[in-house]
C-alpha cells in the first residue's frame, strides 16, 4: 500500500514538474513578450502590424502552399550557415512573429528561406522591386535560371493590347515576354503576395540576438622595417 501511494505521488510530481517546465514557463515566458521600442518618442517599434496588402498576401502565401518548400527562420551561427549565405543580419527570434498568425516557420528548404526576403532586392529602381518579385511568381526561370520553383500563371492575367500598355503590365527582360500583341498583368492576390514577400525584413537589432560586427579593414601595407637612412 505504501509502495503505491509513493509510485502514485512520484508519478503526479513528475508529472506536475513536466508540465511548469515544458509548457507552463514558456508560454509565461513567450506570453509576455512586447514590441521592442525603436524610437518610443515616435511610436516607432519593432515589429510592426503587417499593412494590408501585405497582411491579405499572407493569406495568398498559405493558399499556394509556399510555406512547404521556403522557411521563415534564419538559424544562429554555428548551427548553421545562414548568416553566410547572406539570408539575414541576425538569426530570427520568437519576438519576430509577435503579429503572425500563425507562424509560417515551414520546416523544408527546397528554396532559400524568406524571412528577409524583402531585404535582398531594395536596391533596385523605385518600382522594380516589385516588378521583380512579380514576374519571378509569373515564372521563376525568367530571373532565376535552374530554379525549381513552380510558376502560378494563374496569379496573372493575359490580355490583348487595345493600344496603350497597361501601367500594371510586367516588364520582362528582352526575349522573355508574352506573344506580341499581348501583355501579362497581375491580378489583385499576385499583387498582394508580392507586398508580403517584400515585407518580410527583420533586420532590427533586439537584444535576443545580436547584429555582428562588420569585419575590420584589411590592410596590406608591411611594416616599415628599412634602416634610418643617415
Amino acid at each position: 500500500m505504501k509502495r503505491s501511494s509513493v509510485v502514485f505521488l512520484g508519478t503526479l510530481t513528475s508529472a506536475a514538474l513536466s508540465f511548469f517546465v515544458l509548457i507552463y514557463f514558456p508560454f509565461a515566458q513567450l506570453g509576455a513578450l512586447a514590441p521592442a521600442a525603436l524610437d518610443a518618442s515616435m511610436g516607432v517599434y519593432y515589429p510592426g502590424v503587417r499593412p494590408g496588402q501585405a497582411s491579405q498576401g499572407k493569406d495568398v502565401y498559405r493558399a499556394n502552399g509556399c510555406q512547404y518548400c521556403h522557411t521563415q527562420q534564419v538559424l544562429p551561427l554555428g548551427v548553421s550557415y545562414d548568416l553566410n549565405r547572406g539570408w539575414g543580419k541576425r538569426w530570427s527570434v520568437a519576438r519576430d512573429y509577435l503579429f503572425d498568425d500563425p507562424v509560417l516557420l515551414g520546416n523544408l528548404r527546397l528554396g532559400s528561406d524568406l524571412a528577409n526576403i524583402g531585404t535582398r532586392k531594395t536596391n533596385d529602381v523605385a518600382g522594380e522591386t516589385l516588378n521583380w518579385h512579380l514576374v519571378h511568381l509569373y515564372n521563376p526561370r525568367i530571373v532565376a535560371p535552374g530554379s525549381a520553383m513552380p510558376a502560378y500563371p494563374y496569379l496573372f492575367e493575359k490580355r490583348k493590347l487595345g493600344g496603350t500598355p497597361s501601367a500594371a503590365a510586367l516588364k520582362f527582360p528582352s526575349g522573355n515576354g508574352p506573344d506580341k500583341g499581348f501583355e501579362i498583368v497581375p491580378k489583385p492576390s499576385a499583387v498582394q503576395l508580392a507586398s508580403y514577400l517584400f515585407n518580410l525584413q527583420a533586420t532590427n537589432a533586439v537584444y535576443e540576438a545580436y547584429l555582428p560586427l562588420p569585419p575590420k579593414p584589411a590592410t596590406n601595407a608591411a611594416p616599415d622595417t628599412a634602416a634610418p637612412s643617415k
